[in-house]
């Protein structure tokens, strides 16, 4: 991985009586050499020295000691003459390499120090070492993904070594085990469609960095996806809005969306929509687009709808002060108050850790605990890392319905998981979960106000600005009132239209007919 670079070298030769003492200095090369390298040192005078020293040949024997990161030696003899001769040492940059010529009474003839060296015995018997560089990439991060209609599509970061020759991709339908390479040449890019997937089937992936002499790093964090028929269960629409419904069904005309729409400059969502302000398209590979008939639309404001699965996420670290944990546990106590039955919520505690202390669970009681007794405290702000964990978290309940509410006085100064924005809303937008920001005393227009900002918006969620902690309740039963608005449709598909299996379908959803609000969110259904 990592550049060989080639001094110069002093080639240092014993003094005896018989004129041998010479020294041969290695030509400089240049910076910047990479791969498997060779230079030569010249023996001058070597048989004559060796014959004056009455030492056969044969019974002269060159050490070289090779030294490699861990700073253990690797030693090698190659006994002199050889007709050719070619010892290969593994060691990574900027280590060195000793080479020593002794003869039968073990008296050092010649000694010096190389990074890499060809030994030459005489015009056409040379010894030769080789420098291979064995330093790995960096394991790959940021690994994300996302589905199209034929396929899982992956992306990743990109990795900074100049003699990164590309990427491998692996596959596995087990977490940690059983994972298979999916390409058969090395991916130049830091993007690859999996089309080879079925639906239903959940899928692990894990991507390794190769450079230019096959050094492959370590594994990236698994990642799973699941390749599915179903609408997705919350995803973000231009609108900030969500939009999510049941399985489609091959052989029906029809399916049924349920879904938010919200007005990015305000912060609650749109509850006076009409079925003429919506328009649902679906688009097959390869075909038209059809505009579908909406037959009919229910505004589900204050009704028993469908249940939520939620994490409520708590900022412990140590600027927030005694007042604002008091008023934001007390906030968060009534919003677990009111939430339904089969509703299901999770409790997670963040300063620099992170830490799940009530996973999900309909028992009130257990989140309310779980609120009061809180499991760190006065760290850093592990933000990021803490809005991560909530997605995994809520992801995995049962409801279709789902969303995380995070709280923070401060901004992002701890995560090493999820370490930008961007990798927090492409993980929330893969589990098609909103996050809900709130912001305590933040400044408004800085950069950790734009950054909960840029996460609710990107993830189709709502920021809340809060100038003192005894406001917070009210912004968290806004925030309930928020998450109950929403709207459940039925469509019917174009006259002699049905879903058929074998087939993707892109589903679109649009608000038109509503002044300048406008926007629309698409997803794929594979039958």
């Amino acid at each position: 991985m990592k550049k060989i670079i080639i001094g110069s070298l002093i080639l240092l030769l014993a003094v005896f009586s018989f004129g041998c003492g010479q020294s041969a200095k290695l030509p400089d090369q240049s910076d910047g050499l990479t791969g498997n390298l060779s230079v030569s040192i010249n023996w001058p005078n070597k048989d004559k020295c060796l014959k004056a020293l009455n030492v056969p040949a044969s019974s002269v024997s060159i050490t070289v000691t090779a030294y490699g990161d861990d700073f253990s030696p690797l030693a090698t003899t190659i006994t002199y003459p050889q007709s050719s001769a070619t010892l290969e040492v593994k060691v990574g940059a900027n280590r060195t390499v000793s080479a020593e010529a002794k003869n039968a009474s073990k008296q050092v003839v010649a000694r010096g120090q190389v990074s890499s060296v060809t030994i030459t015995s005489g015009a056409n018997n040379p010894i030769s070492l080789v420098l291979t560089d064995i330093e790995s990439p960096a394991a790959p991060t940021g690994l994300s993904t996302a589905y199209s209609g034929t396929a899982i599509n992956l992306s990743w970061n990109n990795n900074s070594e100049s003699d990164l020759a590309g990427y491998n991709v692996y596959r596995s339908t087990a977490s940690g085990s059983g994972f298979s390479k999916l390409n058969s040449t090395l991916v130049a890019t830091t993007e690859y469609a999996d089309s080879g997937v079925s639906i239903g089937t959940q899928y692990y992936y894990k991507i390794s960095a190769v450079d230019t002499t096959d050094n492959e790093s370590a594994f990236s964090a698994e990642k799973l996806a699941t390749f599915s028929n179903s609408p997705p269960a919350w995803v973000s629409a231009i609108t900030v809005g969500s939009v999510g419904g049941a399985p489609v069904v091959a052989g029906q005309s029809s399916g049924s969306l349920y879904f938010m729409v919200i007005d990015a400059n305000a912060t609650s969502p749109l509850v006076n929509l009409s079925a003429g302000n919506i328009q649902i398209d679906i688009l097959t590979i390869g075909g038209a687009s059809a505009q579908c008939l909406i037959s009919n639309m229910q505004n589900m404001q204050g009704q028993s709808g469908e249940p939520l699965t939620f994490a409520l996420t708590l900022d412990r670290s140590g600027s927030m002060t005694t007042s604002a944990l008091a008023e934001m546990e007390t906030a968060n106590l009534s919003f677990v108050n009111n939430m339904g039955a089969s509703d299901q919520g999770a409790i997670i505690n963040f300063d620099n850790n992170v830490m799940v202390d009530q996973g999900l669970t309909s028992n009130k009681s257990l989140l309310s605990s779980a609120i009061i007794n809180e499991s760190v405290n006065g760290g850093a702000t592990a933000l990021y890392d803490s809005m991560g964990v909530s997605v995994s978290t809520v992801e995995a309940g049962n409801n279709k319905r789902k969303a995380v509410i995070a709280m923070t006085d401060g901004g992002e100064n701890s995560s090493f998981i999820y370490t930008s924005t961007t990798e927090v809303i492409n993980h929330a937008n893969a589990k098609s979960i909103p996050i809900y920001c709130v912001g305590l005393g933040m400044m408004q227009g800085g950069t950790d106000e734009n950054a909960l900002k840029a996460i609710a918006s990107g993830t189709g969620g709502i920021y809340y600005y809060v100038p003192s902690d005894s406001e917070l309740a009210g912004v968290y039963s806004n925030i309930s009132s928020a998450l109950a608005s929403y709207y459940v449709l039925n469509y019917s598909l174009p006259s002699g239209m049905t879903f058929e299996g074998g087939k993707s379908y892109k589903i679109t959803l649009q608000v038109v007919n509503y002044g300048s609000l406008s926007g629309s969110t698409s997803f794929w259904v594979n039958l």
